[in-house]
């Protein structure tokens, strides 16, 4: 193999930790051999058959015009160096960002963050104007009445609204609107994406129950579908909170696959034993949100919501999306079949569409009825 050489100017010398445990020397040793660069500001990278993860130093005569060169002999193919990996305590921080109409974009970071933590919060992505809208649609009567009741383990209940179709009205703009499904499709590697359902969950004041540690696919599972290729937006329609119940999630758990979920009230609920041994790997982090905040998550990343413990309600607004790819096997003539739209694609629309859509109506919405759940059995 050819030597490889690599300019050493400071804007492109960044060393991964992986390269010293390669080379089974410390990152402070390493960093002190760079810097000993010869005059040319150059590192030289070669192979050779009789030395093999060895350092050798090729030192040339000190004269007026020369100095030192030192040589990092390294074997196998060139290494290309990348910046370190962050710390565990800035992942956290990398994974909250702010939307800008004028400037956002799903960046490299973003994308890091989603894969390493599971999840990235982006504050003020729907302005109060947009939220008006939302809300109006969410509490009017049309909507209202096909709402239904869920229930931790000891029968808290909380009142949901759960549909499928994407209409040319309120509701379809926020589920199809560039900055959140072309957003969540961005942060799942660029498949495409489709709707797969819409709800509210309406924590009441005082009165509403918990939803217990799961990972949406726990329940995209037992709706047949056969991969986690799933995720889902968590829109906060009024403030969140510790105290009235916010999402809490335990960072990083997406990568422990999916776990096993048990019926609980009129909920599933991962396995117990799991979550805890969980906590003891993942950080346990509370989402405290402002009303137009945007969660993105994954579909195998554990989190729960405690009881609303205040005077004020707390609603959410969540809709989860597949790659296209992803389909279930199960048709009506199976017994755990939960009707429901499945594949059908999503045509994103412009992030202006909310503001001006005037369609509030949902009187074509295909809204799923209780009996008709069977995904939480």
């Amino acid at each position: 193999m050819h030597p490889v050489c690599l300019p050493l100017s400071c804007e492109k010398v960044s060393v991964c930790a992986g390269v010293c445990l390669v080379l089974h020397i410390p990152l402070l040793a390493l960093l002190k051999l760079i810097l000993r660069k010869n005059n040319s500001g150059v590192w030289s990278t070669r192979h050779t058959s009789s030395q093999t993860n060895t350092f050798a130093h090729d030192t040339a005569p000190t004269t007026a015009a020369s100095t030192a060169t030192t040589a990092l002999v390294i074997s196998a193919a060139a290494i290309e160096l990348q910046p370190p990996e962050p710390q565990a305590g800035n992942m956290a921080e990398l994974s909250e960002f702010t939307y800008d109409p004028k400037t956002f974009s799903v960046t490299p970071a973003m994308k890091e963050a989603f894969k390493t933590n599971g999840y990235v919060i982006i504050r003020q992505v729907l302005n109060p104007e947009e939220m008006r809208k939302v809300n109006q649609m969410l509490e009017s009567p049309e909507v209202q009445r096909h709402a239904y009741t869920t229930a931790d383990e000891q029968m808290r209940q909380t009142r949901m609204v759960l549909w499928f179709k994407v209409g040319e009205d309120v509701a379809g703009c926020v589920a199809s609107m560039n900055k959140i499904a072309g957003t969540i499709e961005q942060l799942m590697d660029g498949d495409e994406v489709y709707h797969f359902s819409t709800k509210i969950l309406m924590k009441e004041a005082n009165q509403s129950g918990s939803f217990l540690w799961h990972q949406d696919y726990g329940y995209f599972y037992n709706w047949g579908y056969m991969y986690p290729d799933c995720a889902s937006i968590f829109l906060a329609v009024d403030d969140c909170t510790k105290a009235n119940g916010c999402l809490e999630v335990l960072r990083g758990s997406h990568r422990m696959g999916r776990i096993h979920h048990e019926p609980a009230g009129k909920q599933l609920q991962a396995d117990l034993e799991r979550v805890e041994e969980a906590k003891k790997l993942h950080e346990h982090l509370y989402m405290e949100m402002k009303a137009g905040d945007i969660l993105y998550f994954t579909g195998n990343l554990l989190h729960r919501s405690l009881p609303n413990t205040t005077n004020k309600r707390r609603w959410s607004y969540v809709i989860a999306y597949n790659q296209k790819h992803n389909r279930t096997y199960m048709g009506p003539e199976h017994p755990r079949y939960t009707p429901h739209a499945g594949f059908v694609p999503l045509k994103k629309v412009s992030d202006s569409a909310l503001l001006e859509c005037q369609k509030f109506s949902m009187d074509d919405q295909w809204f799923l009825k209780e009996d008709e759940d069977k995904a939480r059995e």
